[in-house]
C-alpha cells in the first residue's frame, strides 16, 4: 500500500472494562487527527474490584484533540513509526487503584525497559501534553500509598521517546513537566533515562513552592500515620538518581509553623496527647537556609512501580527533615513515650473495673479500698514519668 486516507466519525469500540470512543479520526501516512477521544469504564469501581484477581489500575481518560505528524508504515512487514511531533490537548486522566485485591507479584519493569521491549522501531521527536489534568486515587485511607494526588494545569514535553531500534537516532528520553501540585502550588520536574541503557539508570529532580502543609498529607498520612494541620511548605527540592535496585540523592525542605496531628490505626481520629508528644519532636520551622538531607539506601520493591520508589525517596526526605537525621533514635523515644501512656491508661482502666466490682462493699471498707487504689495510680504515674 503506497498511499491512503481515512476519515471516520463517532467510532466506538468495547473491551472487557472500557468503551473507547472518538468523535473524529483522520489518518494518512503523514498526519493523524483524533477529536474527542474517551476511554470510559463500563463497570463501577466496586464491580471492577470484584472482577480482578490482583491489583490493577482502572482508567477514566479523555482528550479534546490528539494530532501527530511524521511518517509511519503500518501495513507492510517492516512496520515502523517515526513521528516528528505529537500533541495531546486538554487531556483529563483519572487513575484509580484499590488496595482490596491481592498484590500483583509480577516484577514491574522501569519505563526504559518497557520502551525497549517494543518490537516495532518507534521514535517520537517531541511529545507535548498541554492544559491537562492528572488524578491518582486509592480507595482506603489506611492504604500504604498516596490517598489522592492531583496535578492540575499539567503540561509535559517529552523529547526522543523511542524504542532504541532506529539506528542513528538518540535514545535518551528527556521529560519536562510543569503543573499545579494538588491544585495549590507550582511543581516543575526534570526526568531522564536512556532506553538503550541495559542498567535502566534514571535521574529525576524537581521543585515546588508555596504549598500549604496539608498538601504533603498524601505522603505523610499513609506512611507516618500523621497529618499536617497547619504551616507552609515554602520550598521543596528533590534530586534523585536510581536504577531497578533503588534510589538515592538529596532532599531539601523549607517550612514554617508546621503542626501535625497523630491519627489512629484507621488514619481518622486525632489523638490529643500523642499529638502533643509528636509536635515536641517535629521541627516546626526549618530556618531561612535549611541544609539538604541525604536520601540513601532506598530499596525498590521489584513488584511495585517506578512511582512507588519515587514516593519512598520523598518519604525518607520528609522524615529526616521533620524528625531529624537520627530518625531511628527519635522514633524510639516517641514509641517509649507512647508505650508509657498506654501502660498508664491500662492501669487506670483496671483500677476503675476493680472499683466498680466493689460497689457493694461497706462504706468504711470502700474508703480503704479507694485510698489503696489512689496509691496505685500515683505509683503507676511515677513509673510512667520515669
Amino acid at each position: 500500500m503506497k498511499d491512503y486516507f481515512l476519515t471516520t466519525r463517532n467510532l466506538a469500540y468495547k473491551t472487557q472494562f472500557y468503551n473507547l470512543s472518538l468523535g473524529l479520526l483522520k489518518l494518512n501516512k503523514n498526519k493523524i487527527q483524533i477529536n474527542n477521544f474517551a476511554m470510559k469504564p463500563l463497570v463501577s469501581r466496586a464491580q471492577f474490584i470484584k472482577m480482578i484477581p490482583v491489583e490493577r489500575d482502572l482508567y477514566d481518560l479523555k482528550a479534546g484533540q490528539i494530532t501527530a505528524e511524521g511518517s509511519w508504515d503500518l501495513f507492510s512487514q517492516n512496520k515502523s513509526i517515526n513521528a516528528s511531533h505529537v500533541v495531546i490537548q486538554s487531556a483529563d486522566a483519572n487513575i484509580f487503584r484499590s488496595k482490596i485485591p491481592k498484590d500483583d507479584p509480577k516484577i514491574k519493569a522501569l519505563y526504559s525497559k518497557m520502551l525497549r521491549s517494543i518490537k516495532m522501531p518507534t521514535t517520537v521527536d517531541h511529545l507535548d501534553l498541554k492544559n491537562s489534568v492528572l488524578v491518582y486515587e486509592e480507595d482506603t485511607p489506611e492504604s500504604m500509598g498516596p490517598g489522592k494526588l492531583t496535578f492540575g494545569n499539567f503540561n509535559m514535553n517529552v523529547r526522543n521517546l523511542n524504542s532504541a531500534k532506529i539506528k542513528g537516532k538518540p535514545t535518551r528520553v528527556d521529560i519536562k513537566i510543569n503543573c499545579s501540585f494538588m491544585n495549590q502550588s507550582p511543581l516543575s520536574v526534570n526526568w531522564n533515562f536512556d532506553v538503550a541503557d541495559q542498567n535502566d539508570a534514571f535521574a529525576i529532580s524537581g521543585k515546588t513552592t508555596g504549598l500549604p502543609a496539608s498538601g504533603i498529607n498524601p505522603f505523610i498520612r499513609p506512611y507516618l500515620h500523621v497529618t499536617a494541620t497547619a504551616g507552609t511548605i515554602q520550598e521543596m527540592l528533590f534530586n534523585f538518581k536510581g536504577n531497578p535496585a533503588g534510589l538515592y540523592g538529596t532532599f531539601n525542605l523549607k517550612h514554617k509553623d508546621l503542626k501535625i496531628a497523630v491519627l489512629n490505626k484507621n488514619n481518622h481520629e486525632k489523638k490529643g496527647f500523642l499529638t502533643a508528644v509528636a509536635n515536641v519532636f517535629i521541627k516546626s520551622d526549618s530556618g531561612s537556609f535549611p541544609e539538604s538531607v541525604t536520601v540513601e539506601n532506598v530499596e525498590r520493591d521489584p513488584t511495585k512501580s517506578f512511582f512507588n520508589l519515587f514516593w519512598k525517596g520523598i518519604e525518607q526526605g520528609l522524615k529526616k527533615t521533620l524528625i531529624g537525621k537520627n530518625v531511628e533514635k527519635t522514633e524510639a523515644k516517641v514509641k517509649n513515650a507512647v508505650s508509657s501512656v498506654k501502660d498508664m491508661k491500662q492501669s487506670v482502666k483496671e483500677i476503675k473495673q476493680e472499683i466498680k466490682s466493689k460497689t457493694e462493699t461497706k462504706p468504711e471498707e470502700e474508703k480503704k479500698e479507694k485510698k489503696g487504689f489512689l496509691n496505685k495510680i500515683f505509683k503507676k504515674k511515677d513509673h510512667s514519668e520515669q
